[in-house]
């Protein structure tokens, strides 16, 4: 069996599809016979609303050092573990006291009976965020091509650098990955290429279209994958699962 591998997904930008890759690719690595844990780490509660999950343990209670049992999302090999009513909180406290950006740490490594954990997390660099950085092994950023997508990416950087320095030692960029692409217009791929460009091999190959599709899949409690399973997008995100495995595993 593979050892257990963390990945958070981030960027202080909204809208850039960071819940959707979330659970596209969490889903594409549960069918590949790997058990695989989603945690909702942003207080919108996004990816727990996506799956329709309503459950009593949450990331709440891991924050506040109580015990939290994941539930599995009718699927074989998928689970999820969801904010919390309560969860937003704790972006005060956190704040305020260093430690809380901890107990998830502690909480990951408990877990050795996953193959796969992706924490999904708010669109800031503070707070919650961080304690998903100090909890994982690699860091995905999900960027768009939309002129607005990149700006930013510098400040995400040199936080991520900050806490492979001083938090968290282990803690890898994993890379970029476009989760929203227009492929048919010439401003779309030109972001793409000075993209590729200036973060040469840290770029994922395999995008994501931008589609109503997804949409409509979210609004059903299931991947895209699930409900189109022959759409172009749903092979782009079997795709992308593959890079991304290629990479933690080797």
């Amino acid at each position: 069996m593979n050892p257990q591998k963390t990945i958070v997904i981030a960027n202080q930008k909204g809208g850039l599809g960071k819940t959707t890759v979330a659970q596209n690719v969490g889903y594409c690595i549960s069918q590949t016979g790997r058990k695989t844990l989603l945690i909702d780490l942003d207080p919108q509660q996004n990816l727990g609303k996506t799956f329709n999950v309503d459950t009593i343990s949450s990331v709440a209670d891991v924050l506040s050092g109580n015990s939290a049992e994941p539930v599995q999302i009718n699927r074989t090999n998928l689970f999820i573990l969801p904010a919390g009513p309560n969860l937003s909180v704790y972006l005060a406290k956190m704040a305020a006291d260093i430690d809380l950006l901890f107990p998830l740490r502690e909480y990951v490594k408990s877990l050795s009976d996953y193959s796969v954990i992706i924490i999904d997390t708010p669109p800031t660099l503070v707070g919650l965020t961080l304690a998903g950085f100090i909890a994982a092994d690699y860091l995905l950023i999900p960027v768009s091509t939309s002129f607005y997508s990149t700006h930013g990416t510098d400040d995400l950087i040199q936080t991520y650098v900050k806490v492979k320095k001083q938090l968290n030692t282990g803690l890898n960029l994993l890379g970029f990955c476009v989760s929203m692409h227009d492929g048919r217009t010439a401003l779309g791929n030109e972001i793409l290429d000075g993209l590729r460009s200036q973060f040469n091999g840290k770029v994922f190959s395999s995008t994501i279209s931008k589609t109503v599709k997804i949409e409509e899949a979210q609004a059903k409690g299931k991947s895209v994958s699930e409900l189109y399973p022959q759409a172009d997008v749903s092979r782009q995100y079997s795709a992308l699962t593959k890079e991304i495995l290629e990479v933690i595993y080797g």
